[in-house]
């Protein structure tokens, strides 16, 4: 009999424009590199982690598509041209339906993990592409957080694309950045991990009550400072 696998995906969608060249792309390249080295030494019962990155500026590029995170060594982003988002959104939607498509009997689907780090305002009309989005049913049930980058970043925006402002991190300090995108997938990952040794809910699904962990440690943690 062959053995059932849970696929859990991780989508980064990372702006790359060039307001995020210098100190910013630097961070996020050294931020990943470590988040990809964690991934790889998690034990998530038999989950196997599949990674990927889209980068967006004057145009959308998959630097990774859902490649098993064991086999993943890091190459750095760069950043330049324009903040096209609505291209990214567009692009994120094809993924997750072709996903879904591919599934077969032996694999079941942990709900994904999605990680918007964003710096500037969109550069083009992305209203449209973000609506169509958040109509699909694999977005609306994966764990969403969004980092910003800047004081200016644009806060609403991104809680439009999370569902709510809870899990929006605001770096004040360009330093933490590295910090606050790991510590973003540790809780995360270790919502799935409580979830998994608790008895079911007939009032939740699993993933409504691992988006209850995640958003309760996320405000804990703002009440207590350690994040904004």
């Amino acid at each position: 009999m062959q053995e059932r696998k849970t696929l859990l995906p991780i989508f980064f969608v990372i702006e790359t424009s060039g307001g995020m060249a210098g100190e910013r792309i630097a961070i996020i390249n050294i931020a990943m590199e470590k988040v990809i080295q964690s991934l790889k030494r998690e034990i998530l019962y038999d989950t196997q982690i599949r990674l990927s990155v889209l980068g967006f500026s004057s145009l959308s590029k998959w630097y990774l598509s859902s490649v098993d995170i064991e086999y993943i060594k890091w190459e750095n982003l760069y950043a330049s041209g324009t903040a096209d988002f609505g291209c990214a959104c567009r692009e994120l939607n094809k993924i997750l339906l072709a996903d879904a498509e591919h599934v077969t009997s032996s694999t079941c689907i942990s709900s994904p993990i999605i990680i918007l780090i964003s710096l500037r305002d969109p550069t083009d009309d992305f209203i449209n592409d973000l609506e169509t989005l958040k109509k699909n049913h694999i977005f609306n049930h994966s764990l969403k957080a969004a980092i910003a980058m800047d004081d200016d970043t644009n806060i609403d925006l991104l809680a439009i694309f999370t569902g709510t402002e809870h899990t929006v991190i605001n770096i004040k300090n360009i330093n933490d950045s590295c910090k606050g995108i790991s510590w973003i997938i540790e809780e995360i990952i270790k919502a799935k991990k409580v979830v998994y040794d608790l008895p079911m809910n007939g009032d939740k699904d699993i993933y409504e009550m691992e988006q209850d962990i995640f958003y309760n440690n996320v405000k804990d943690r703002k009440q207590k400072g350690n994040i904004n």
